[in-house]
C-alpha cells in the first residue's frame, strides 16, 4: 500500500507513518506515577483535625503544604466556613438568630 493511500486510511500525516515505519519497535508508555498523598487518609485527617492547618497536615504526611493545597483542591474540599456575626444577629444555615 502507497504512503498517500495509507496515511489517508488511517486517518494520520505522511510525517506520522514515515516516523511509525522507521520505529517498528515503539517504547511502552510510561507508568502511572504513584501519589505520595493518599486521598482516603488525607479525608480521615480532615475529619479528625477539622481546624488544622496546611502546615499541620503537611508535617503529618510528610509533604509540603502545597501539595496538601492541590490534593485537596482534588478532592473538592474547601475551607472550613465558620459562622460570622452581623449586627447582633448570628447568621447559621441561612437562618438568622439574634443575640442580646
Amino acid at each position: 500500500m502507497p504512503p498517500r493511500t495509507a496515511s489517508r486510511t488511517f486517518q494520520v500525516s505522511r510525517a506520522t507513518l514515515y516516523r511509525w515505519l522507521a520505529n517498528p519497535d515503539p517504547k511502552p508508555l510510561p507508568k502511572i506515577r504513584k501519589r505520595k498523598l493518599d486521598p482516603q487518609q488525607l479525608l480521615d485527617h480532615v475529619r479528625r483535625y477539622p481546624d488544622a492547618r496546611l502546615r499541620d497536615r503537611a508535617t503529618e504526611f510528610g509533604v509540603y503544604p502545597s501539595a496538601i493545597s492541590y490534593r485537596l483542591k482534588q478532592l473538592k474540599v474547601t475551607r472550613k466556613k465558620n459562622s460570622f456575626v452581623i449586627g447582633n444577629a448570628v447568621l447559621k444555615n441561612g437562618s438568622a438568630t439574634f443575640v442580646n
